[in-house]
């Protein structure tokens, strides 16, 4: 069965329960919702196993191997599913339903080396990390990953398809520094905020429509709360940046775009041309934003660098001026970077060395953020 699709079932059951898997109806109507009509032919083959009673039976067996033989022949001989198919989706609902435990020291898809930190695995997306098994959403401080220390060619090359004028190449050194695997979510923002700004709703999917200050001072509140030491000083539009603060705060630019590529110098850190794998743009979204983490992680463990929504940096929008880290302090607010693309852009706005721009104080729905830390 298509790993996505089945990252999007483990979604649907942290936030609807198991229940919807015991009536075909309701399960039927929120993959619509959850996939924008996309993998029509696995959640018909879902919907078959519900209808077929496969998950009432896991329920109330104790062997699951003849269960699972059993729930095999029927939706194949029944429900004209392939014995393929019906394999794929039966082993699913037993994982699901019996909770089995998944080997989490080593992935078991893509078989990385995985930490007790992670709760899908950061190359594939496909594993469970036992310690954070029941996690019922993505609000955990600790989804970070530290960037290790370096120096790359910031920009696209003139020959890049779709270069534009703005993306010069040019060596930047960077210093160690922690962001975020996933863009900050819904329930990550409104625990704090006590507010839903976003124009698309749901727990797990991106927060947006919020502005540059929204985002500076989520970071500034967050901090506080964690007891770390907050990183700006906000008095009006004026924003100062403390470098040695250890709160949090938005990457710069070069610090985002040296982690959305993780060593890669191709436009999109997937290859040369846009895939499905890629992220979420305008001829994948079904128009909306989609839960973080449904598509692959790149290599460094970080999800959605392409697409899904626009992410606020802290740098001023501009010419590229070749400084260590693009770090700028005391500055008044004007136009400030966006990075990564999003849900209703083309290909072309998802590659790594991609700039947009808005107002600080511009909020769309396409337009999210996520942290970063000092080492």
């Amino acid at each position: 069965m298509n790993t996505e699709f089945i990252m999007i079932i483990k979604k649907l059951i942290q936030e609807n329960g198991r229940e919807v898997l015991l009536t075909s109806a309701r399960c039927k109507a929120l993959l619509a919702d959850y996939t924008g009509g996309m993998y029509k032919k696995e959640s018909r083959q879902l919907i078959a196993a519900i209808d077929a009673r496969v998950p009432n039976v896991i329920e109330n067996t104790s062997d699951l191997n003849i269960c699972r033989k059993q729930q095999i022949t029927i939706l194949n001989n029944e429900f004209s599913l392939t014995e393929e198919a019906a394999n794929d989706v039966v082993n699913l609902l037993i994982l699901i339903l019996k909770d089995e435990k998944i080997n989490c020291k080593y992935c078991t898809s893509c078989g990385k080396e995985l930490s007790d930190e992670w709760i899908l695995c950061p190359f594939c997306g496909t594993s469970i990390s036992v310690k954070n098994k029941n996690s019922n959403n993505l609000s955990n401080s600790k989804n970070m990953v530290k960037i290790k220390s370096g120096n790359f060619m910031m920009g696209s090359p003139d020959g890049e398809y779709e270069h534009n004028s703005n993306e010069r190449q040019h060596n930047v050194v960077i210093s160690s520094y922690y962001i975020s695997i996933y863009p900050v979510t819904q329930i990550e923002y409104e625990e704090l905020i006590k507010e839903s700004p976003s124009y698309f709703k749901g727990d797990n999917l991106p927060v947006e429509n919020v502005n540059w200050y929204d985002a500076i001072e989520y970071c500034n509140i967050k901090s506080k709360k964690e007891g770390f030491t907050p990183v700006y000083t906000i008095e009006g539009s004026e924003v100062w940046l403390d470098q040695f603060a250890n709160g949090y705060r938005l990457p710069t630019e070069a610090e985002w775009e040296y982690a959305c590529r993780a060593d890669t110098k191709t436009p999109y850190n997937t290859g040369v041309t846009i895939k499905d794998i890629t992220g979420w743009y305008n001829l994948n979204s079904g128009d909306t934003t989609r839960p973080v983490g449904l598509k692959p992680a790149n290599e460094w463990g970080l999800f959605d660098m392409h697409g899904n929504v626009w992410e606020w940096c802290w740098d001023l929008y501009g010419v590229y001026k070749c400084v260590d880290d693009q770090k700028k302090k005391n500055v008044s607010s004007t136009h400030r970077v966006l990075r990564g693309g999003s849900w209703n852009n083309n290909a072309a706005c998802l590659r790594s060395a991609s700039r947009g721009s808005a107002h600080a104080t511009q909020r769309f729905q396409n337009i999210g953020f996520r942290l970063a830390r000092n080492e």
